[in-house]
């Protein structure tokens, strides 16, 4: 079915992503932040030219957004507060929509995501140039990173993988970085709100903090004092959306027979080989890597190989775990030996050609 669609959306989206990636391996180095908006936008239009097909939950979340944005403020807050709506569970998320649907042309649903998505990741990619790391680095990290099948999951699901890019954008800037401001704070709440995801993630962050981040002990207990508070005075507030995340949490977790798709689950295994093949690089060799950023991407790992319990979760988890580890992917792709980057590149194109036939890419078309 629209065999010649998909090809032809298929094949933009690949020359989009080995062209860009070329690209910047012969461009003048002041030239590579030119390089990466244009990539961003280009990006952003396939999301906007995209054509759901009616199972697709694209398709399902333009109809919400349209809904939305007929409504009048006060049926539009009634559904929030009452519960009326089965994205009431997540605030931000219905907001979001209806903003988008009031824009009348529906193709701002999944480029408005893609755009929040990918300027946030591209700004995490060009931060870890300025570091230090070459243009091939970051040509070969990006091509392997968009080898997973990431894109139609992140323009067409949108809530967890917003949450996912926002935890992930903000524990980059404050591990690498050293900054921790309103803008972290605001990311933090919108993650909370947008998806159940986010609040699982929130959590895993808080946990490092206490756990394995070198802090002082003073710091360690003003961040859970700030957290506890917090918590306290949002808890009332939120309480009937944090019930119903965690339920739909539990349900994701508990249900034997969720919906499982073996090719995915093929992709996200050769990308978390990709993953552990750097680690373990990385340790071996005693590349200069920030050892706190480290041990997280470490344990994100860990956790992701666990997660190949729960089709739902890996796949979102296999997407967080790829945009924190995309930094030490860059920077050890600088210095390990041409045998394993032949070896990573191999895994990465097989990954490729799997999306391109047999994952979610294969619904890219634009009629």
């Amino acid at each position: 079915m629209f065999i010649l669609a998909r090809i032809v959306g298929i094949s933009i989206y690949v020359i989009a992503i080995f062209g860009f990636t070329n690209l910047i391996r012969y461009i003048k180095k002041e030239q590579l932040i030119l390089a990466l908006i244009l990539f961003w936008g280009t990006l952003c239009c396939i999301a906007f030219a995209y054509e759901p097909h009616f199972t697709s939950d694209l398709y399902r979340i333009r109809i919400y957004a349209r809904d939305f944005a007929q409504q009048t403020y006060q049926e539009f807050w009634d559904s929030i507060i009452n519960q009326t709506t089965p994205l009431a569970s997540t605030p931000a998320a219905m907001i979001y929509y209806r903003l988008l649907g009031r824009l009348k042309e529906e193709g701002w649903v999944a480029a408005v995501t893609c755009a929040c998505v990918f300027l946030l990741i591209f700004n995490i990619v060009y931060d870890t140039y300025k570091r230090g790391a070459t243009k091939y680095a970051v040509a070969a990290g990006l091509f392997i990173f968009f080898t997973g099948d990431i894109f139609i999951t992140t323009i067409a699901t949108i809530r967890s993988y917003l949450a996912c890019t926002f935890v992930a954008f903000c524990i980059y800037r404050e591990i690498i970085r050293h900054k921790f401001n309103i803008i972290n704070i605001v990311l933090y709440v919108l993650a909370a709100l947008f998806h159940a995801q986010g609040i699982i993630l929130i959590l895993l962050r808080v946990i490092f903090f206490v756990l394995f981040q070198k802090n002082s002990v003073r710091n360690k207990v003003l961040g859970l004092t700030i957290v506890i508070i917090l918590g306290t005075l949002l808890f009332p507030l939120y309480r009937n959306i944090l019930n119903n995340s965690l339920e739909t949490m539990g349900g994701y977790l508990l249900d034997s027979n969720a919906y499982g798709y073996l090719w995915e689950i093929i992709i996200c295994f050769l990308q978390l080989i990709i993953q552990m093949m750097i680690y373990i690089t990385i340790k071996k060799n005693n590349i200069k890597i920030n050892k706190e950023y480290l041990k997280f991407s470490g344990l994100l790992i860990l956790i992701s190989i666990v997660s190949f319990i729960q089709f739902a979760f890996m796949q979102r988890f296999s997407f967080f775990c790829a945009v924190i580890v995309l930094p030490n992917t860059i920077i050890a792709l600088d210095k390990i030996n041409i045998k394993m980057k032949n070896n990573i590149i191999l895994i990465a194109i097989i990954s490729l050609v799997i999306t391109c036939t047999r994952g979610y890419l294969c619904s890219l078309k634009f009629w």
